[in-house]
């Protein structure tokens, strides 16, 4: 019987994609592509790919979901007094992190591993359970989808538990070699993959469309995690001499949140934008953790202000 490969996608690149095209020009009828949610399955579709979309709903709402973990970690079946000590330990675990594994979903790991496969092939995705669960048993390859340079991910890179991992450059090779993984695991593809990339055409346009002069405009990277810092700094600026500030939320979360962060005042010299190519048209970029592909590519100054080194910009950029 010949090898089959399963490719299962939670997110795609353009190395993802590359790769499934590979397979598919090599491998005819001997792998089967599986999507996760419909922007993977859609990705797929538009580079001529057939793939089986595992878009399963539980039947649980996020509230009923909650609640069931309630029931079972605080405490539940945690209910136990650390050693020597009268502290439970459910509350000084890091229960956000043992919610992630609550939100494996069994229906669809049964419909995954009803796929015979010899190796799997899935998207280098840390924040999608069944993807961890999988390779924690069998042989799989990861693929870099997106940038892999932050403190969540320096964090779990020595727990990896892919046998092989495909980066975009050897950037984010060195990356993960220096916070614990395996350089002997690595294959570098050297695939221009990145979100954001200098555009000199575009400052002009930009500037133009916003009716902004030669006044200086200031970019600001804002995101929920970094929402005390962005406080911090909002708080320090003087709203008589402020120049202006265009603000990347990148999600209606956040843009949500920033709105509440703002006021009447400080709005008249602030825009919210969700494109990162608004950044084409400052003067200055400011962010409050590290942004590989800002920092790599920028042609104007880019301060980061890790307050405390929470995210450990320093030691991932060193």
């Amino acid at each position: 019987m010949s090898e089959q490969t399963l490719v299962i996608a939670s997110k795609v690149s353009r190395l993802f994609l590359s790769i499934c095209l590979e397979k598919r020009q090599r491998e005819a009828g001997k792998t089967i592509y599986l999507c996760l949610n419909n922007e993977s399955f859609a990705a797929l579709k538009g580079i001529g790919i057939s793939p089986i979309l595992l878009n399963i709903s539980e039947g649980q709402s996020r509230v009923e979901n909650d609640a069931d973990f309630y029931k079972w970690a605080m405490p539940g079946g945690l209910n136990a007094n650390l050693p020597s000590t009268d502290l439970p330990a459910w509350k000084v675990l890091s229960l956000d992190r043992l919610y992630f594994w609550f939100k494996n979903s069994p229906l669809k790991t049964e419909l995954i591993n009803s796929f015979r496969r010899d190796h799997l092939i899935v998207s280098l995705d840390i924040e999608e359970p069944i993807l961890w669960s999988l390779a924690c048993g069998e042989s799989t390859t990861a693929v870099q989808c997106g940038s892999i340079m932050s403190r969540t991910m320096s964090d779990l890179t020595p727990y990896l538990p892919f046998s092989k991992i495909v980066t975009r450059d050897d950037a984010s090779k060195k990356f993960l070699e220096k916070f614990g993984y395996d350089g002997g695991k690595i294959e570098v593809r050297d695939v221009s993959d990145y979100l954001y990339t200098w555009d000199n055409d575009a400052r002009n346009k930009i500037r133009e469309g916003l009716g902004i002069g030669d006044e200086t405009v200031i970019g600001v990277m804002f995101d929920s995690q970094t929402e005390w810092a962005f406080r911090r700094w909002l708080s320090r600026q003087s709203l008589s001499n402020n120049p202006k500030i265009i603000v990347i939320a990148d999600s209606g979360r956040n843009r949500k949140l920033l709105l509440s962060l703002i006021s009447p005042e400080q709005a008249r010299n602030i825009l919210i934008a969700d494109d990162l190519s608004m950044l084409y048209g400052v003067d200055q970029i400011i962010s409050f953790r590290y942004f590989e592909e800002i920092s790599r590519f920028s042609k104007v100054p880019v301060s980061v202000i890790d307050v405390g080194l929470r995210f450990r910009s320093g030691e991932i950029t060193a």
